[in-house]
């Protein structure tokens, strides 16, 4: 066996951030499958806004934005320095720390991978679909207590 022992007197790694941005949406030159999920979007559009619940428009509008945010990502991760003072080790144990040292903080970040795809869709537009719906619901109601139906 060969010795691969080393003595580290200062080791620095400095701190560093990557910034990604996945882009899966069909490229130009594609226009049949792009189209066709333009139409599918155009479809659950005109669902959502012409149905009565406001509970199924506020679903259909959060699928929409969903299907609509994992075309597109774009998470940030950063990470701390490294830095190992007077220390003698195999140098490829040295190499594996350091590897689960990034590693371990990928894993701590990755929740910033489905948070930037916006998984919940926009909170005010379901409130005020929300809201528009309980509104007809009321407005409605009235309407055909009064003309006696």
């Amino acid at each position: 066996l060969t010795s691969r022992m080393t003595y580290i007197e200062r080791l620095h790694i400095s701190p560093l951030w990557f910034e990604v941005e996945i882009n899966i949406k069909p490229d130009e030159l594609d226009r049949s499958e792009s189209e066709t999920a333009g139409e599918a979007s155009l479809t659950l559009n005109s669902i959502a806004r012409s149905t009565n619940s406001a509970a199924v428009a506020g679903i259909l509008s959060w699928v929409i934005n969903v299907v609509a945010n994992f075309a597109h990502v774009s998470p940030t991760f950063r990470y701390a320095a490294v830095i190992d003072k007077d220390r003698y080790c195999d140098i490829l144990e040295l190499a594996r720390d350091i590897s689960i040292s990034y590693i371990v903080q990928s894993i701590k970040q990755s929740y910033k991978v489905v948070f930037s795809m916006q998984l919940l869709g926009d909170p005010s537009l379901f409130a005020f679909q929300m809201r528009k719906g309980i509104s007809d619901l009321v407005l409605r109601t009235r309407d055909e207590v009064v003309a006696g139906g």
